[in-house]
């Protein structure tokens, strides 16, 4: 593993020479914003981008999504998933995050494919005059303006190794070329060594600390409902104690908690079993809005709204530096 770790991260810091040359990159004519991370595993991407599409909606933007599509059946692309008429596609097709996204942004293009220059262009086309790309730090062929890194504070690095030894998508040296970095999930404030690191690779690029908080919980149809006293939880996400604990924290009682692997596919009768489990303790379900996006053929084996999804949130210390920095990139509204 160390030897194809070795060999992952020189291959990767020739790629990023590569890239690092105005060429070899493509501009779409627009204001392009990543949102993006070093490591593999939940850092808080989608709380991030929908912070930032909502910011610059209200700032009188038209701003689109445009994303990978994860585990859906996209392909190439381009897959528009929704637009200002509605959602056109599915969680299984579009991949749930995406799906999530057009969920949680109304009316907003979101545009999956493994061709982002293409999906770029499509959401151009749908009207969008800057595009957040989800999940875009290591994509370089597509120009961006702005690299916005999450960093997950309890782990920034894990273990300091690259793919497949480690958790790291790129040698930490990488993260020089962002233009703000956001440390996630700092409910303490991070160690002088951490911001002393952070610093040295990337000198002069602003810090910001943020973490996440609940932003209460919807049922299937998406209205706002009061926490239970108690309930079963459950999730296929990258930081499961992370969903338990804000749940925990709302004052919900868990009395039965199932996690599974980040993206997982439920089958029938995984989800057959939580609903009976649910029916034999008398408590409702909750999940998280990713999840219950994979599963929208299976809501029928739950009672009518359920299961219900908590909704996450980012919050930051301070945001300025955040702020300024997508003003410039994006400049006065077309």
């Amino acid at each position: 593993m160390s030897l194809l770790s070795w060999t992952y991260a020189g291959l990767m810091r020739w790629r990023n020479r590569r890239y690092d040359r105005p060429e070899r990159v493509t501009r779409v004519g627009v204001p392009v914003l990543s949102v993006g991370n070093l490591s593999v595993g939940g850092t808080g991407k989608t709380p991030m981008v929908c912070w930032i599409v909502r910011l610059l909606a209200e700032r009188g933007h038209r701003p689109a999504v445009v994303s990978r599509g994860y585990r859906g059946k996209a392909g190439k692309g381009p897959l528009r998933v929704s637009d200002a008429e509605g959602i056109h596609s599915t969680a299984e097709i579009a991949g749930d995050e995406p799906y999530m996204l057009a969920r949680m942004l109304p009316g907003v293009p979101v545009v999956v494919g493994s061709d982002r220059i293409a999906g770029a262009r499509e959401a151009i086309a749908a009207g969008a005059d800057g595009i957040v790309l989800d999940d875009g730090f290591q994509h370089r062929r597509l120009g961006r303006d702005l690299d916005i890194v999450l960093l997950d504070a309890n782990k920034p690095f894990g273990n300091g190794r690259v793919l497949p030894a480690g958790t790291l998508r790129e040698p930490p040296e990488g993260l020089s070329r962002a233009g703000v970095i956001v440390l996630t999930r700092s409910e303490q404030a991070p160690s002088p060594g951490l911001l002393s690191r952070i610093a040295t690779l990337a000198p002069g690029v602003p810090c910001l600390t943020s973490r996440h908080r609940s932003a209460g919980l919807v049922d299937a149809a998406g209205r706002e409902v009061e926490a239970p006293a108690r309930a079963l939880a459950f999730c296929g996400i990258a930081q499961p104690a992370a969903f338990r604990r804000s749940l925990e924290q709302a004052g919900v009682d868990l009395v039965s908690f199932h996690d599974y692997p980040d993206h997982h596919a439920y089958r029938d009768a995984e989800l057959e079993a939580l609903a009976r489990s649910c029916r034999e303790l008398d408590v409702p379900a909750i999940t998280t809005e990713k999840d219950r996006a994979r599963m929208t053929k299976a809501m029928g084996l739950f009672p009518e709204g359920q299961p219900l999804a908590l909704r996450i949130e980012i919050a930051f210390e301070d945001d300025t530096p955040l702020r300024r920095a997508l003003e410039r990139s994006m400049g006065a509204p077309r």
